[in-house]
């Protein structure tokens, strides 16, 4: 049984780190233009200082990619966990 959640828990995981990383690559372009004037390192103005992370950077429209970041970024750790723990009681179980 515990093996059919582990299962299931890697799948979201996957799909969710996937659509991270999607909207990693996306976020310069839901940015507001404001955050890239006289910024020199292009459109890595995003990534510096957590930019990523604060619902002030990106324009008003695309509130939502900062919203689905956050949400998933902390989906995956906690499943990380979950699964880490699942594995430890399958581990008990079977000794």
């Amino acid at each position: 049984m515990i093996d059919y959640f582990l299962i299931i828990l890697m799948v979201l995981s996957a799909v969710l780190f996937l659509f991270v990383m999607v909207l990693f690559i996306l976020a310069p372009k839901y940015a507001k233009k404001e955050l890239f004037i006289n910024y020199y390192g292009g459109t890595g103005a995003i990534y510096h200082g957590f930019k990523l992370f604060k619902v002030e950077s990106y324009r008003e429209d695309k509130v939502w990619a900062c919203k689905a970041i956050k949400y998933s970024s902390i989906a995956i750790v906690v499943m990380f966990f979950i699964m880490v723990f699942l594995i430890k009681l399958n581990g008990i179980q079977q000794s």
